[in-house]
């Protein structure tokens, strides 16, 4: 894989400070994040800034044609340097490329000529690293970090943009499962005309984008408008061509470009677009998402009474944030209920619970149920027998080569020793999961050539894989926008699965500890978002009660204790508010020696100017 891309090198450095660990940036980038609002993801990228010793960092979202990278916001010493650079060509095109494939990174990369401008080398920066936002391995944005000195720290900032990707999109993902939902868009009953859909479509877009006034239309690929439809009460923000059905020409609708931004003197905008309403000093086009089958393009056109600063790209990649977790539905159900008048209801998704012969509980401490009775340890044997188990558990159900098990869990033997050992703790942990199976008839640890695997299709549940697995089922709920209690119902499973770390009897087990880190989060994150979803049904108690177990596993998540205080005040708990923030501090410098963020200190000074009571 070519990501990520890391230019350049020079012996001159910066002066030292004390350093984070990476678990530390880390949290502080997530709690940073919270609902990644635009200013929340400009602080979120000072944090990189500042705790990687970078001079740059970026983020860029895809375009809807997936053919350019679109800047989102840009922070550092030299932001008006780099905010004129709105996009990056994508080499691979417009098809839905995997992240290999979709935005190659070597030496000759693309983006990294593109945003390492001439200008940009000349102001002394030749040291970069791009990482990839993924969705289910499709890239929807890229991380950026530049460098004008120092670039030893490179392979620790692409270790670390690596474990905050996820995070930045599970969050993106989360606003905008809510900012659709708030729309009215994932109500149960569908709309009852294509203009009521679309009006909350034009609304919705107008807000996000932070516009005043926004127009949306489905264009047929013959260039015929299908459907456009404005915010009510607003000048619609439309050209000559767009109201009279002939975009013949335009280079947003016909030639796919991946936004058109009007700014400036009217005379210097293209001539088709000087049609477009008076009242308007900047207007922005964006396609949100190119619809299948060459039916046509889902466009929006923003229109601000006021001048936008750099960069101009801003809104059309804001809005494309909270667009991409969405696209399926947008492709899949918006479209032909705009185009067709359809209105047909989301498939439901179920999670069945299934009654199985095994069951094995990771979570926590390390637990084997037969027939509902326990497994106890002496019945392996030995150690290693459980650790194999372990392993070929976490593993989900992915084969391990022989010599990798045996390298692992014997390091220091040599190898015919090794493979002795390997199957006589293979052979006790089969007959301690199977003890009445015939020999050769497993079916649990199975074999594939000289690798061995937990047979998913085996009569097994494992909390583990059923956490993940309920998770990726309410998300997909979420991304489907149906009904509220149905997401929130979703996400409630996922986490009721989660009854503490992965394999919490064995914390100082090296080998499992970046599966432990990644499902942690994964709660955490979910709990996060769960926690907001009670909170915009109106739930103030079940989302505190649902902080409070995120707070359990992320004691130093300063954004959470925030958010807690902030919902305990709003509730009228007045005491609980300030104790909750009074632990707050505690916490940091017991744990950390360090003073709360502003915007926690801040949180103190306007409770404190609200004066006492209860």
């Amino acid at each position: 894989m070519d990501w990520p891309s890391i230019a350049g090198a020079t012996t001159e450095s910066r002066p030292r400070r004390s350093v984070r660990s990476d678990d530390e940036v880390v949290g502080r980038f997530v709690t940073t994040l919270g609902e990644a609002t635009p200013g929340e993801v400009r602080t979120a990228l000072e944090v990189l800034v500042r705790e990687l010793d970078a001079d740059i960092a970026a983020l860029f979202v895809l375009d809807g044609y997936r053919r350019h990278l679109l800047l989102m916001e840009v922070v550092g010493d030299d932001r008006d340097l780099f905010s004129t650079q709105h996009s990056l060509v994508l080499a691979g095109g417009a098809a839905d490329l995997p992240a290999s494939d979709a935005l190659p990174l070597d030496d000759g990369s693309e983006q990294e000529r593109h945003f390492l401008t001439t200008a940009a080398r000349a102001s002394g920066y030749h040291t970069f690293v791009a990482i990839p936002v993924e969705q289910e391995k499709s890239v929807i944005g890229a991380l950026h970090l530049a460098w004008k000195r120092d670039a030893a720290a490179t392979a620790r900032a692409e270790r670390i943009l690596r474990q905050v990707a996820p995070a930045l999109l599970a969050a993106l993902t989360a606003r905008a499962v809510r900012c659709w939902m708030s729309a009215g868009l994932g109500t149960s009953a569908p709309h009852s005309s294509k203009t009521g859909l679309a009006e909350g479509l034009a609304n919705l877009c107008c807000r996000l984008a932070g516009a005043d006034a926004a127009t949306v239309a489905v264009i047929r690929g013959s260039g015929e408008p299908a459907v456009v439809e404005s915010v009510p009460g607003k000048l619609p923000v439309m050209c000559a061509g767009l109201a009279s059905g002939k975009l013949g020409g335009c280079e947003v609708f016909g030639e796919a470009h991946c936004c058109s931004v009007h700014v400036g003197a009217r005379s210097s905008w293209k001539a088709p677009c000087r049609s477009l309403p008076g009242g308007y000093r900047a207007v922005v086009e964006v396609p949100l998402c190119a619809l299948p089958s060459g039916e046509g393009t889902f466009v929006a056109m923003l229109g601000f009474e006021r001048d936008i600063s750099h960069p101009h790209s801003r809104p059309a990649a804001a809005l494309l944030a909270v667009t991409h977790p969405v696209v399926p539905w947008l492709r899949d159900w918006i479209a032909p209920a705009l185009t067709k008048s359809a209105s047909a209801a989301v498939p439901g998704v179920a999670v069945e619970a299934v009654s199985a012969d095994l069951e094995i509980r990771a979570f926590g401490d390390f637990e084997i149920f037969s027939n509902g009775q326990p497994i106890k340890a002496d019945a392996f044997g030995r150690a290693k027998a459980v650790e194999l188990v372990q392993r070929l558990v976490v593993a989900g159900g992915k084969p391990i080569s022989r010599d990798q098990l045996i390298e692992a869990l014997w390091p220091e033997v040599d190898p015919k020793r090794g493979e002795n050992r390997f199957h006589v703790a293979l052979n006790a942990a089969r007959r301690a999961l199977e003890p009445h199976s015939a020999r050769n008839k497993w079916q649990f640890i199975c074999r594939r050539g000289d690798s061995f695997f937990f047979n998913r299709e085996a009569s097994v549940n494992v909390d583990v894989w059923e956490f993940r697995r309920a998770l990726a089922v309410a998300r997909r709920t979420a991304a489907e926008l149906r009904p509220f209690r149905d997401v929130i119902a979703g996400y409630a499973r996922a986490v009721d699965f989660y009854r503490g770390d992965l394999l919490e009897d064995q914390l100082f087990a090296d080998w499992c500890a970046d599966s432990r880190q990644s499902l942690r989060r994964d709660c955490l994150d979910t709990l996060v978002l769960l926690a907001s979803l009670f909170k915009d049904d109106g739930d103030l108690e079940s989302s505190i009660s649902v902080l409070r177990k995120a707070l359990k596993l992320d004691p130093l998540a300063e954004g959470i204790h925030r958010s807690v205080v902030r919902m305990l005040w709003e509730s009228g708990r007045r005491s609980d508010a300030r104790e909750q923030l009074q632990r707050c501090k505690e916490i940091l410098r017991a744990e950390l020696g360090a003073e709360p963020l502003p915007e926690t200190l801040r949180l103190g000074e306007l409770m404190a100017a609200a004066g006492t009571g209860r």
